[in-house]
């Protein structure tokens, strides 16, 4: 068993080699063409789907304010006119005293 000291790292000539024959194959081809399309189309498809979504979600959050704000101004004229209402009974049960 040699020691951490006597290891050495291998030279080039010793290193696996991968030829470039190997991707001659049509095969091993076809495999790459369809894997890059699908990782292509899911690419595609994921940002789409990004996009498509914090659309979405724009389109309910302006739909819900709008539709608080509706509440809210409802509420404001509901008390806007039991306001008046009070105000003209008062005036018209003083002008009916007099």
């Amino acid at each position: 068993m040699k020691s951490l000291t006597e290891r050495r790292l291998p030279i080039a000539s010793e290193l696996p080699y991968v030829s470039c024959s190997r991707f001659s194959s049509i095969a091993v081809r076809l495999i790459l063409a369809i894997s890059l399309t699908v990782a292509v189309a899911c690419g595609i498809l994921g940002t789409f789907s990004i996009v498509q979504q914090r659309s979405l979600t724009q389109l309910a959050l302006d739909q819900q304010l709008k539709l608080q704000y509706d509440s809210v101004i409802a509420a404001i004229d509901y008390e806007g006119a039991r306001s008046a209402c009070g105000q003209s009974s008062v005036i018209a049960s003083a002008a009916a005293g007099r």
